[in-house]
């Protein structure tokens, strides 16, 4: 493992971290729109925003289970 100061001196960058993160890359990577076309592409993260926002708004047993002797 390399230290955070050495990834920074290298310029690696973390993967995306959410789907939302993932999603953002995906639409910033010109590369992407040149491969699959602007309305695949605008599809796609049409359709995966959608599973996004479908995650985020779901409670998960974990969540129940962790949270809701508070209430």
């Amino acid at each position: 493992m390399i230290s955070e100061s050495e990834r920074r001196d290298r310029k690696i960058e973390f993967l995306p971290q959410t789907l939302q993160e993932a999603i953002a890359a995906f639409a910033a990577d010109p590369l992407v729109q040149r491969t699959l076309g602007k309305e695949l592409r605008d599809e796609f993260i049409h359709y995966k925003t959608v599973e996004w926002e479908a995650y985020h708004l779901a409670v998960s047993p974990w969540e129940i289970e962790r949270y809701s002797h508070l209430f």
